[in-house]
């Protein structure tokens, strides 16, 4: 137990150095403890995992995914690539999500991929040659956070609230990120995008180290 914890503020040390070393413009440094916080994160799963299976399994790759995400969003011209990567990401959680509770409520999909379309409405005139890719993210993204919170309202154990916290937490570092990317920029950006990021990233992680099976 002392061990998860030590990992837990090892995760939140680094994430705070990144976050501190990017609002100080310092980026070298800010780009390598915004890499090693996701590589901890992966660590951390991989390390505590309850139980090697197709869930599980998923995540991880997930979270691997998203630390190549990261690395191409560390230059401005990938972020195409950066989309690509998380994008995959999200198509594992997805899979890990829906094979946890095989759950599908089609309000909650409704509710949330509403807020979706009037989001792309807010940054269309903005997207530019990206339009056609954002969209796409948009409804993997509202895919996948509906998917938590239907295995939410399904079984409201300890594994689907934190999977559901982390879709939510994660869509709305995404949204942060698109509106300073396409709309305008932020001024308190790298706080507002990574500590829901980081804070999603660990919750999905937690999802299979505390593991309840339904």
């Amino acid at each position: 137990m002392w061990m998860l914890f030590i990992y837990t503020a090892l995760i939140a040390i680094f994430a705070f150095i990144h976050i501190y070393t990017k609002y100080k413009k310092k980026h070298a440094l800010s780009a390598f403890f915004k890499l090693l916080t996701t590589a901890l994160i992966i660590l951390y799963a991989g390390l505590f995992v309850l139980k090697f299976n197709a869930i599980s399994i998923l995540i991880l790759i997930g979270l691997g995914c998203s630390i190549i995400g990261d690395a191409f969003l560390l230059a401005k011209t990938k972020f195409t690539h950066g989309l690509l990567a998380f994008l995959i990401a999200h198509l594992c959680y997805i899979a890990a999500f829906y094979s946890y509770g095989h759950t599908f409520i089609w309000w909650v999909f409704i509710i949330i991929i509403g807020y979706g379309v009037i989001f792309y409405c807010l940054l269309y005139y903005n997207l530019s040659k990206d339009k056609i890719n954002v969209a796409v993210y948009i409804v993997i993204i509202a895919l996948m956070v509906s998917i938590s919170i239907s295995n939410l309202i399904a079984y409201q154990n300890l594994t689907s609230l934190l999977m559901a916290l982390g879709a939510i937490f994660f869509m709305a570092s995404d949204s942060i990120l698109a509106w300073d990317q396409f709309k305008e920029r932020l001024k308190h950006e790298p706080v507002l995008v990574m500590a829901n990021y980081y804070l999603a990233q660990w919750l999905i992680a937690l999802s299979i180290v505390y593991f309840i099976p339904v």
